[in-house]
């Protein structure tokens, strides 16, 4: 199923934690409605009243899982974001910024150190099509892809708000489709997990053909430096 991440943070109740990591791994795997509490509790190590005196009952416990995954998924980009203030960027300080961004955005989804049950259940949450879950994904994603649209707009200032928004979509598509389809490109390529030399080909990859598109081509790719210690 992919590494279990770590605990979550500042908090004392080891019985909680355990219950939405053992759950978001039966989520993804079989689904909502395929998972018991039962199931969850003994993957968890918990009694089956755990769940319901943590979350009061499955729903909520599923809510919280999502929740947990989305706060995960997202945190790289926030920390790459923080200190980029887009709008007081040069052109040229906002393209290598953008360069930045896309190499950060590229380890934070696809990194092998991302178990490989969240992009499983979130693509469960999109297809489900819940409107329960509709504000979750909406707080998770608005604000990335804001900040993402206003990095391109400051990189390219040509752009419409409709261009800048299709580019934003473009970049996150083609950084998704590596974890999302993690599976069998992984079969194809008869690896077990994406090497380094692979993830510093997929960044070179997708930063190549977003600058040759938005005509930031003249400014030159830059392969990421290897990192020690990383497979190659």
């Amino acid at each position: 199923m992919g590494r279990r991440p770590k605990l979550l943070p500042d908090s004392n109740d080891d019985t909680r934690q355990r219950l939405i990591l053992a759950a978001g791994e039966l989520f993804a795997e079989k689904g909502f409605g395929d998972t018991s509490v039962r199931d969850i509790a003994r993957m968890a190590g918990a009694n089956v009243a755990a769940v319901n005196y943590h979350f009061t009952s499955k729903e909520n416990l599923y809510l919280e899982v999502v929740r947990f995954v989305l706060g995960q998924m997202t945190a790289v980009r926030r920390t790459a974001m923080a200190d980029i203030v887009p709008a007081a960027l040069t052109q040229p300080q906002a393209v290598e910024a953008l360069r930045v961004l896309i190499d950060r955005e590229i380890r934070s989804y696809v990194s092998s150190d991302l178990p490989r049950w969240y992009a499983r259940l979130i693509l469960r949450c999109i297809m489900s099509k819940s409107p329960v879950l509709d504000p979750i994904m909406e707080q998770a994603f608005r604000p990335n892809r804001q900040a993402l649209m206003s990095l391109l707009k400051a990189a390219c200032p040509h752009l419409s708000d409709e261009e800048t928004r299709l580019w934003a979509y473009s970049i996150t598509g083609q950084i998704v489709f590596y974890n999302f389809a993690r599976e069998p490109i992984l079969l194809l390529a008869r690896e077990k997990e994406y090497t380094e030399k692979f993830l510093r080909s997929v960044v070179a990859h997708i930063t190549r053909v977003t600058f040759s598109g938005l005509g930031l081509d003249k400014h030159p790719v830059r392969r990421p430096k290897k990192q020690a210690g990383k497979k190659s």
